[in-house]
């Protein structure tokens, strides 16, 4: 899904240092209990929609004197056969739910250049 997500916006695919870099930085986020995952899976229990949530501390804005806890949605993806059933939709509010829970007040979407 991930290079499928890319190839919108013409990311090369990442090389396997990359991957691993990536994946580990993702363990570390998840370890520290900022970084979720949700999945929704079909009946062959394939992976068909994804969302992820980040947490971060970021200033508000540009003159902001003090950063605050901001929640990023990100990795936002419906395979093809499975889009417009709404599963973007329940995992993404799943994903904002988790984010204020936390404590984040904000949050922001990490998009495709297509939105999609």
């Amino acid at each position: 899904m991930a290079i499928e997500m890319g190839e919108v916006d013409n990311i090369p695919k990442p090389d396997l240092h990359k991957l691993e870099r990536v994946k580990q930085l993702f363990l570390d986020e998840s370890e520290m209990n900022q970084l979720l995952f949700k999945v929704a899976i079909d009946k062959d229990g394939a992976i068909v929609a994804c969302a992820g949530g980040l947490l971060k501390m970021e200033y508000a804005f540009p003159l902001a004197e003090e950063q605050s806890l901001f929640g990023w949605i990100i990795n936002v993806y419906t395979v093809e056969q499975h889009r417009n059933n709404g599963l973007a939709s329940k995992l993404v509010e799943e994903v904002c739910d988790w984010l204020k829970e936390k404590g984040a007040n904000r949050a922001r979407l990490w998009a495709s250049s297509s939105g999609g």
